[in-house]
């Protein structure tokens, strides 16, 4: 492909074209009618992950019972429609290896989901290419389909009469039913496990409703495939948090005694701009709500170092207090199961204003200090995971 090309040779804010070491699982998709499950065991190679939407139950993922049949052989008539379209894309571009988490990771073993969870970064961050199944709501629509201009054409001729000779200048309102398009109405990104998959990933070949894109750190994103029309991609709706994960400033020298104030407030505002997002997507199993962004938070703690507790940074946790539901928001009660205390944006549903990026300026005081923040860990292995319990105190 022409764009991943020239993204390996000429693009200096994506990463080397990568022979990672593969994951502890891929899919060989030598052949396309009989792909197989493989051990890497540490062999370096360039490999594609998947990022989609389950939206229903898969009866074909891997677990204890099935996973020496699948080292042989997967009858791909069993597969969904979206594997099986991300294994011929996945040839077609003559890759051998793929990754899908319903099928890479032993789903009915809490010890192998921890330690691929603990990977998961990695997973994305080191593929050579990401396909994004954003226009499939379930796992058995597939993506591979035709796509049709229903959006309209972004050029036309309107004829008007100027009603003066000093007037030459005529600003047509778009119609309420004409719609640039909007990623964010696509099912994919409507998904909380989607979306640090979707930042982590440094090359991505995006199946969108409308059109096929190809995106990347350096070059946002772009059509390909004859798809023209430049209301699907440049507009408004199209923001650069649908494009990669907001840049990160460099962390502060070793020799500093603290990071500056302008570092500080440069991450929270990333920060803040990552739980916005976030918050407004939907995760199926309420216990994943930290789970679905410990990715992103690990990324994030590399620049921040500061102790993560429960989506809050202890560095800044009196700011960080600050969040509340949006106002259009639905104030339901607590979900009945605990995934984490009342403090964390985290407890409730629903999408969150994080609060001002900014720390407090010079005019206000801050009378309160914080005495003791502490959270439980599930799974001490996962210090970006689930939580049991937590505790905070302050004095004001």
């Amino acid at each position: 492909m022409e764009l991943l090309h020239d993204c390996n040779l000429n693009h200096s804010g994506c990463p080397p074209e990568p022979y990672s070491v593969l994951p502890t699982r891929v899919i060989d998709c030598s052949d396309p009618s009989r792909p197989r499950l493989l051990t890497a065991d540490g062999v370096r190679a360039r490999y594609v992950a998947l990022s989609y939407v389950w939206g229903e139950a898969q009866e074909h993922k891997t677990t204890t019972e099935n996973i020496d049949a699948y080292l042989r052989s997967i009858d791909v008539t069993i597969l969904p429609q979206t594997i099986v379209d991300a294994i011929q894309v996945t040839h077609r571009l003559g890759l051998q290896y793929l990754w899908i988490d319903s099928l890479c990771i032993i789903q009915d073993s809490e010890d192998d989901k921890n330690h691929e969870l603990a990977h998961m970064r990695h997973v994305y961050a080191d593929a050579y290419l990401t396909i994004i199944a954003a226009s499939a709501s379930r796992v058995s629509a597939g993506f591979l389909e035709p796509r049709t201009d229903t959006l309209g054409t972004a050029a036309l001729q309107l004829p008007f009469v100027v009603p003066s000779r000093d007037a030459d200048l005529a600003s047509p309102s778009e119609a309420p039913s004409y719609g640039a398009y909007d990623p964010a109405r696509e099912p994919l990104h409507k998904r909380g496990w989607c979306m640090q998959e979707y930042f982590l990933s440094p090359r991505k070949l995006i199946f969108a409703s409308h059109t096929l894109q190809y995106g990347c750190f350096h070059g946002g994103t772009r059509n390909i495939a004859h798809a023209d029309n430049p209301w699907w991609v440049s507009s408004a709706r199209d923001p650069t948090p649908f494009r990669r994960l907001p840049k990160l400033p460099p962390s502060p020298s070793p020799t500093e005694p603290a990071p500056a104030r302008e570092h500080v407030e440069a991450l929270r505002g990333a920060w803040k701009a990552t739980v916005e997002n976030y918050t407004k997507r939907a995760v199926s199993v309420p216990s994943d709500k930290l789970v679905a962004l410990s990715s992103l938070a690990e990324e994030f703690s590399h620049a921040v170092q500061s102790p993560y507790v429960a989506g809050l940074w202890a560095r800044t946790l009196l700011p960080d207090l600050l969040w509340s539901k949006e106002r259009a928001a639905h104030f339901a009660s607590r979900p009945r199961e605990y995934r984490a205390p009342s403090w964390s944006w985290a407890a409730v549903d629903g999408p969150v204003n994080p609060g001002n990026a900014y720390l407090m300026s010079d005019h206000e005081k801050v009378i309160a200090e914080v005495v003791k923040c502490k959270t439980v860990l599930k799974n001490p292995g996962l210090p970006f995971g689930e939580v049991t319990g937590g505790t905070l105190v302050l004095r004001a």
